[in-house]
């Protein structure tokens, strides 16, 4: 079993590992007002399930996902979003579990693409900046806790900032606030996906990926920085295409 640790000391951890990355890599791409580093996009191919938690709170909010969600993925929602919590032996929530898949086959996705698609936008002055703004904000804004702390539920997506909760939550509450603020600032919603990744200490972590001419540049409440996908350290499992609810791929 992977080793898991609480997330108020996950935050920490992160911040440091990405840092270290960050301060080995290039000159070029360290995190700077400036012009930021161009990459291929994150390479993506096949078809992957959707975490069921997340088609939960798209039946609960289906204003805030793109695409419709299928009959089969719908009718089966209320179930998801009441799954028993899984605890390692520390009693804490295991993070594995809320991006367990849904259980119904992945919606067809395209082939496997290492350019822009049509839905990336161009990345200027101006959006990187709201960009950095918008993670850092929403990293402030969020105190880290459990579904079951927050929500008094397992595997319970929401937008604590936007839905007027209390504001705490997880790494998925962090994304989805940051989605929903990016989309505010002019981005359109097919630019941005949902990815889910390993961290080095062996927890499952989701984050939000924007899709530029320059690159994928990912928005992680564990880090201060935005910062290219392959610059983050973590081994990549799949991500959302085109920033459709149903439509997941694996990473190549």
């Amino acid at each position: 079993m992977a080793r898991k640790i609480p997330q108020r000391f996950a935050v920490g951890a992160g911040a440091l590992f990405l840092g270290g990355v960050l301060l080995t890599a290039p000159a070029w791409a360290a995190p700077t007002g400036g012009a930021p580093a161009k990459s291929a996009i994150m390479p993506s191919y096949g078809q992957a399930p959707p975490p069921a938690g997340y088609l939960a709170f798209c039946e609960r909010l289906p204003g805030q996902c793109a695409g419709p969600l299928t009959a089969p993925l719908a009718e089966e929602t209320q179930e998801a979003a009441l799954k028993p919590q899984s605890p390692d032996s520390g009693g804490r929530f295991d993070w594995a579990m809320a991006f367990a898949a849904s259980g119904r086959p992945a919606m067809p996705s395209p082939d496997a693409k290492a350019a822009p698609s049509g839905h990336a936008v161009k990345l200027t002055g101006g959006l990187w900046g709201r960009m950095q703004k918008i993670n850092r904000t929403i990293n402030r804004k969020i105190v880290p806790a459990t579904d079951l702390e927050a929500f008094g539920a397992s595997d319970y997506w929401a937008l604590p900032i936007t839905e007027g909760r209390a504001a705490r939550g997880n790494c998925k509450h962090y994304v989805v606030e940051k989605r929903e603020a990016l989309i505010k600032a002019g981005i359109p919603a097919e630019a941005l996906n949902i990815a889910v990744a390993r961290t080095p200490w062996g927890e499952i972590h989701a984050v939000l990926l924007v899709e530029t001419d320059a690159g994928d540049y990912v928005l992680d409440n564990l880090s201060p920085w935005v910062t290219l996908w392959h610059q983050t350290g973590y081994t990549w499992l799949q991500r959302q295409v085109d920033g459709q609810a149903s439509q997941w791929a694996k990473v190549a």
